[in-house]
């Protein structure tokens, strides 16, 4: 399995949410370069969370979501009769946007995995369950899937109801996501991935962080490497294999030796922190109602995964 993985954030994309990232640009995010008060030293970020983590749904949430969301789904498809499970959720899922957002800072999982990922290497994904055209229809709400071929019969419309049982809007998936989260605010929580993604690409040309690619680039050719930034570095297309080689395991660990001279990840996170934190405060009325929601939504997840509600 191929798993290396580029630095980049984590998208708050979650069936709680049936949003995703506005292709028309970060609207919700500033320009130019920000004004960094204070840049810590970091070698690993472990301890460590972005301002914009308080408005986003973190790996252990969204588990808590969709767990809920599939219980409910279950109990929603046993109605029409059918015996439905969904796959388990996924336990591997990175607990805060800087598990790899600026590349591995842990010298132990770099030097047995490179580049790869520890969430996912040699993890082994469990299918999710096979689905009849009536059970697809009846969990999503989406019409049978027509024929192959191009002289293939349109789709029927779809049925109102199932074995006596009307169809809910959405199907099970949408009367359980709305069970989780009554009113979800999409405009807010789009709001927060555009400055979670925007501020990081961003950050990209920050001249501060700009600076300190260009000193940790000059320490990698010290090594024999030549990267422009570390970006660069953690997406070479080499590393596009099912194992970690020698060759990538020695790149990884130069590369996370420069990133510790010359305090990459302080810097990259100072800057991006004080970007978060300028759109945040223009914000605030917004992403807080968007936390609001959240964390009542998160409540009425965890009574329904004990058993007290539904």
């Amino acid at each position: 399995m191929r798993t290396a993985l580029a630095a980049a954030p984590i998208a708050a994309a979650t069936v709680l949410l049936l949003t995703a990232c506005s292709g028309a640009g970060p609207k919700g995010v500033g320009t130019g370069p920000v004004k960094v008060t204070a840049t810590p030293t970091i070698a690993a970020v472990a301890d460590r969370t972005l301002p914009i983590e308080a408005y986003l749904l973190n790996g252990q949430q969204t588990a808590v979501i969709d767990n809920a969301v599939g219980i409910l789904e279950t109990s929603c498809m046993a109605r029409f009769g059918f015996d439905y499970h969904p796959k388990p959720v996924d336990p591997n899922s990175p607990v805060t946007q800087l598990a790899r957002r600026y590349g591995s800072t842990d010298a132990s999982v770099v030097a047995s995995l490179g580049y790869h990922s520890p969430q996912t290497f040699n993890v082994t994904k469990s299918a999710g369950p096979t689905l009849t055209d009536q059970e697809r229809h009846v969990l999503l709400g989406a019409p049978p899937t027509p024929g192959p071929g191009p002289s293939a019969a349109p789709a029927p419309a779809p049925a109102q109801s199932v074995n006596g049982q009307p169809v809910p809007q959405g199907g099970c998936n949408g009367e359980a996501t709305a069970k989780v989260n009554p009113a979800p605010d999409r405009a807010a929580a789009e709001l927060a991935d555009q400055i979670n993604l925007g501020d990081f690409q961003r950050s990209l040309t920050d001249p501060q962080v700009t600076a300190v690619f260009a000193a940790w680039s000059a320490c990698m050719k010290s090594k024999g490497y030549t990267y422009a930034t570390p970006v660069n570095a953690i997406n070479d297309p080499a590393w596009a294999t099912d194992a970690p080689t020698k060759t990538e395991i020695d790149t990884a660990t130069a590369d996370l030796d420069c990133k510790t001279r010359n305090n990459v990840v302080g810097v990259w996170y100072a800057v991006e922190s004080a970007m978060e934190n300028h759109d945040i405060a223009a914000k605030t009325g917004t992403l807080q109602k968007l936390k609001d929601g959240y964390q009542a939504a998160l409540k009425r997840a965890a009574q329904i995964s004990t058993g007290g509600g539904a």
